[in-house]
């Protein structure tokens, strides 16, 4: 098994990207740190919530903007929404299945950038305003009760039966193991 391995690890080696790993890291460390300040995200009724926007709210909304772009800018993801789907994408066969089960393709991140990077979220946001008329855009847990996702936006659709809440928990303390590791420096990246 040693041998297989190195010879995968040889392999991965010669994989040539055009993609900057160390500012990309940076960039999830961002989203991370910024879950974290929104710990609600982690557990209990917003964490329920949250993935009843994803798969409602989020994942239809990407799936017709993968069709045909919904704005001129770049798609911006609540960030209750995002969280829940960094997660489901942490489970790649898992999050291929039910995109193709209920979308018959692959939901990808071309043109959707993370909230964290603050640009062009406002056309995100009248898109989705229009489109959900009962679901805030933003999730306020300082202002807002904890209520389901409006029955409009339910109604009878199928959704994944992948296990969100399970994902969130397993990756609710992946930030803190990472920043441990990081020089202090890097940390306020």
């Amino acid at each position: 098994m040693e041998k297989q391995q190195e010879l995968e690890w040889a392999k991965a080696q010669k994989i040539a990207t055009n993609l900057d790993l160390v500012a990309a890291a940076k960039k999830q460390l961002r989203f991370l740190a910024e879950v974290d300040r929104h710990r609600y995200l982690y557990d209990g009724p917003f964490l329920v919530r949250a993935i009843h926007r994803y798969k409602y709210c989020w994942l239809p909304l990407l799936a017709k903007h993968a069709k045909s772009p919904v704005t001129k800018s770049p798609l911006v993801a609540p960030l209750d929404c995002e969280w829940i789907w960094h997660c489901h994408r942490l489970n790649p066969v898992c999050y291929r299945n039910d995109c193709k089960e209920l979308y018959g393709r692959i939901l990808g991140t071309w043109n959707v950038v993370s909230s964290t990077q603050a640009v062009c979220k406002e056309q995100t946001e009248e898109f989705w305003n229009r489109t959900y008329p009962t679901e805030p855009y933003e999730l306020n847990p300082s202002t807002q009760l904890v209520e389901s996702v409006g029955e409009a936006i339910l109604g009878a659709q199928k959704t994944t039966e992948y296990d969100l809440v399970s994902a969130v928990k397993r990756q609710s303390s992946f930030y803190y193991q990472v920043l441990d590791q990081l020089p202090a420096d890097e940390c306020s990246a």
